[in-house]
């Protein structure tokens, strides 16, 4: 079973990683319109940033996944206290 985004599936696994890659997209798209807002630097660096961890998140889904988890666990954590 492969997760590549260009190899169709119709597992729960896939459906679920995919959801996962589109928010972790759409967070990064967030983030750079708020870094370029911030500091105001050149529309192409921040672009090639968003591109960058795209490529990233698509090479290497599960591992993203698996980080965003963790990170998402110690916020509650830390948060709970």
């Amino acid at each position: 079973m492969s997760l590549h985004p260009n190899h169709a599936s119709s597992s729960p696994d896939h459906h679920f990683f995919e959801e996962q890659l589109d928010a972790i997209k759409d967070g990064v798209k967030k983030l750079a319109a708020q870094v370029s807002h911030a500091v105001k630097p050149e529309p192409s660096r921040i672009r090639s940033f968003a591109d960058k961890a795209t490529e990233l998140v698509r090479e290497h889904p599960i591992a993203v996944a698996g980080i965003a988890l963790g990170v998402g666990y110690l916020a509650v954590r830390i948060a709970r206290r």
